[in-house]
């Protein structure tokens, strides 16, 4: 499968089974020793706009982890929000293949730090502090580099600048200048009872292809399902009809779906609207759980048709049991340009045969 370079997350449409592997598609690729599912799961009506990943009576190392390319340049958000402060506790870590280059943590003061693999750094440490049961939105951008430059390792809060580490300090822990690995969570920390952390509205921008390389800025990831067939119609439904194989809240395996074997046939459909103009779409985010059911190599590839322009996106061979495959576009293959209200509302998406 090949890995992103952006990804983002609402945590709205898919289960806590789907979370872990144990349903009918998974979305993320490894979790701490200490995670299970009663303790790292998805959480209903949590997050701010729908669900939230909650952590629960925080022990040992409970995490969730997202593998990507080898990448420099990160730029990251998420929305979220921890019920007490008592020992420190990581938000976002960056690793290189099972080494940790840098994290992003609470301390027990309520303050936050960046550090390199648990190593203070100069300016690392904010002055302001986080509060319980109240929503932050926490952002982080970081070059890995034994010697950064000025402004390339930050923080932000709410769209306010808390952490500017100093030009000269050390990102780099492993032998590399790249992270491949994102964990959300808190690795090897002591016991806390009556204790949630949750998460949503997440970005992770490898590369900062996104934009530009700067903070996205508060951010509201919305998760629209299929409402109607589109232009194209060609994989054939299964125990359903069109759209009513496709459009299930969480996935359902077997149940009734789309299947296909010929190359180049696609089927796009419509999807629900936007619930208001937003002042700027960053990226839209194809999501579609596949499998095959026959021996030999499979090809699929995500589909997007906008005002008469297709086109395919990433080309994924998937294995005999589900698994979730993103691709995020971040133009209107249309305009050649950012996404508009107008415009994605119009754009169909779906999937094609590959081979």
């Amino acid at each position: 499968m090949p890995f992103p370079n952006c990804f983002i997350d609402s945590f709205n449409h898919y289960s806590t089974n789907d979370l872990w592997g144990l349903g009918n598609g998974m979305k993320w690729n490894n979790f701490g020793g200490s995670s299970t599912t009663a303790n790292t799961f998805i959480s209903l009506g949590t997050g701010l706009f729908g669900n939230s990943l909650r952590f629960l009576n925080i022990a040992g190392n409970m995490s969730v982890q997202k593998s990507f390319n080898n990448i420099t340049t990160w730029v990251m958000g998420v929305r979220f929000r921890v019920s007490a402060i008592s020992n420190s506790m990581v938000i976002f870590n960056l690793f290189d293949s099972g080494t940790q280059q840098v994290d992003l943590r609470i301390n027990n003061t309520g303050t936050l730090s960046v550090t390199r693999a648990g190593t203070a750094v100069t300016g690392g440490t904010s002055t302001n502090f986080i509060g319980i049961n109240a929503w932050y939105y926490v952002e982080m951008m970081v070059t890995i580099n034994a010697s950064i430059s000025a402004n390339t390792w930050q923080v932000n809060v709410n769209g306010t600048n808390w952490i500017n580490v100093a030009a000269g300090q050390s990102s780099k822990n492993s032998a590399n200048t790249t992270a491949n690995q994102v964990w959300l969570g808190q690795p090897n920390l002591a016991p806390i009872t009556n204790y949630t952390v949750d998460y949503c509205d997440l970005y992770i921008d490898g590369g900062g292809s996104v934009n530009g390389g700067a903070f996205w800025g508060d951010t509201k990831i919305e998760c629209h399902w299929p409402i109607a067939t589109g232009t194209y119609t060609a994989w054939t439904p299964v125990n359903g009809l069109g759209v009513g194989c496709i459009n299930d809240e969480t996935p359902n395996g077997d149940l009734n779906y789309l299947s296909d074997n010929t190359t180049n046939d696609k089927s796009t459909f419509t999807f629900q609207p936007l619930g208001a103009t937003p002042a700027s779409i960053m990226c839209v985010q194809t999501v579609y759980d596949v499998r095959k059911n026959d021996s030999g190599t499979r090809q699929v590839a995500d589909y997007c048709y906008s005002s008469g322009t297709g086109v395919a996106g990433v080309i994924n061979n998937p294995g005999n049991t589900y698994q979730m495959y993103t691709n995020v576009l971040t133009q209107d293959p249309h305009t050649s340009a950012a996404w508009t209200a107008s415009g994605l509302n119009a754009a169909e998406f779906g999937v094609e045969e590959m081979g």
